[in-house]
């Protein structure tokens, strides 16, 4: 195994983000807005948690319906498929919920996955978010995302003993940067974030074809 190459969903595989696709056919856009704006002063993982609430008594399979529309970004499949070729272990870290990137990673053979897991009773989210919490208590300079992709990115590695200079990492947004800045390789995708834009090596303005030699010549560095 030559090493690791992790990536975010929405927004960086996904050309959109998941929940905000949702909200706008599930018609609870306006909640999320109020979520947001509401956020100042809290930890990440107490937003999932109000944002989850948003989707309670709602069917997983109009859930899955939905999900399976968001187009993905031009060129991912052949990256992904290149980097397959170049004994490049895959794997999608993402706060999106398990069972939507599942969907996702079989469609384009990615290795493994880390996410939010919701709780499903009879086919309709709860509402409640059952992930564990993995953060690191001791750094006050810590998020607290209910996904860790920090955490994520270690036990990978671990499991599957890859070095960290090893590790190829494509994020969008701001919950990326600990995932970034620990990779030897940092690809910024159309980044919401302009913080996010201090820790890549490469931002990728559109879609990976558009950017594709320069994404392969970083990789060729690993």
């Amino acid at each position: 195994m030559r090493g690791l190459a992790a990536f975010d969903m929405d927004g960086t595989l996904l050309a959109k983000r998941t929940i905000d696709v949702l909200a706008n056919e599930l018609d609870f856009k306006q909640k999320l807005v109020q979520i947001d704006q509401a956020s100042k002063g809290k930890y990440a993982y107490q937003i999932s948690i109000e944002v989850a609430r948003l989707l309670e008594n709602v069917s997983a399979s109009r859930v899955i319906d939905i999900f399976d529309q968001i187009e993905i970004r031009r060129g991912a499949q052949r990256l992904i498929n290149f980097l397959k070729k170049e004994k490049f272990l895959t794997a999608i870290i993402s706060d999106s919920y398990t069972f939507l990137i599942q969907r996702l990673a079989k469609k384009l053979q990615i290795d493994e996955i880390w996410g939010n897991i919701v709780e499903i009773n009879e086919g309709r989210l709860t509402g409640k978010l059952i992930t564990q919490p993995c953060w690191r208590n001791n750094d006050p300079r810590c998020k607290r995302h209910s996904v860790c992709k920090l955490h994520a990115l270690e036990s990978i590695i671990n499991k599957y003993n890859v070095p960290m200079d090893k590790i190829i990492a494509f994020g969008d947004s701001s919950g990326d940067i600990c995932m970034l800045k620990h990779a030897k390789v940092a690809i910024g995708v159309t980044p919401r974030n302009f913080t996010l834009t201090e820790y890549v090596d490469l931002i990728v303005e559109k879609d990976f074809v558009e950017s594709w030699n320069s994404i392969i010549r970083l990789i060729s560095k690993i």
